[in-house]
């Protein structure tokens, strides 16, 4: 409708971002998630393994390094930068986020494989997909199956999770949309066109694991809430990574 195409550079996806807010009921390029902390900070997350690189990511969840460190610094100067050029939406409930994207007030959303599933996303097959520009790598959330140690059915409980881990009940599960499979035989064509899309990405980047999640405790609840004010002042973007990084600090050492 508009004449635009997917950016496969950092410099095209700047581009995009300034002919967006240039169309007239666009509110803003990106929607900005809230209500939970977690789609601000998976959003700050693809500024560090992208415009850094995923060894960043890695050395900030290790301690190694803090977020006032200049390279981690550097990443969220170009975040930080383009929320002070309007490029973001003032931060609304996530799921009501994808309503306006659908209305088409936003561009873009950074979210995850389960938007395909969204009740609010109308048509899936009109729903399309594109990488952070110039990626590195890209965050997998980590599920786990636990089965009780002393269970009288540990036999039956093995075959149960033998069977979900299968091609066949992987299929299955795929085919609903919104879910990647942990099985490499699931066929290609079980996937919707979006969810492809992203499998065929994965391929091709370094998979890290989630920040926020990986340290846990109070720094998940701080870097969360300094995400908000980055959001809506980023010139105090100082203050905020010496909190976040206090936070980190205190939380890996136990505090």
């Amino acid at each position: 409708k508009h004449g635009l195409t997917p950016p496969k550079t950092w410099s095209e996806f700047l581009d995009l971002l300034e002919k967006l807010k240039k169309i007239e009921g666009v509110e803003a390029p990106i929607a900005s998630g809230d209500g939970v902390g977690w789609p601000l900070s998976d959003m700050a997350e693809a500024f560090i393994i992208n415009r850094g690189s995923p060894d960043l990511q890695n050395k900030l969840i290790a301690g190694e390094i803090t977020f006032t460190d200049p390279a981690v610094r550097k990443c969220f100067e170009e975040l930080a930068d383009l929320l002070k050029k309007g490029y973001f939406s003032e931060p609304g409930e996530w799921t009501a986020q994808i309503d306006k994207l659908w209305e088409g007030k936003y561009g873009i959303y950074f979210m995850g494989c389960w938007m395909t599933v969204m009740p609010q996303v109308k048509d899936v097959n009109d729903l399309g997909f594109f990488p952070f520009p110039e990626a590195k790598g890209v965050v997998a959330g980590g599920d786990w199956v636990v089965i009780p140690k002393y269970t009288e059915h540990l036999k039956e409980a093995k075959m149960l999770l033998k069977f979900l881990a299968g091609a066949e009940a992987q299929e299955i599960m795929v085919r609903q949309g919104g879910f990647l499979a942990t099985n490499f035989d699931v066929p290609a064509e079980a996937y919707k066109p979006a969810d492809k899309a992203v499998v065929d990405f994965m391929k091709t980047v370094s998979v890290v694991a989630d920040l926020d999640d990986a340290i846990g405790g109070e720094f998940q609840l701080k870097f969360w809430d300094q995400l908000k004010l980055l959001w809506v002042e980023p010139e105090a973007l100082d203050d905020v990574l010496k909190t976040i990084s206090e936070a980190q600090m205190a939380t890996l050492k136990g505090g």
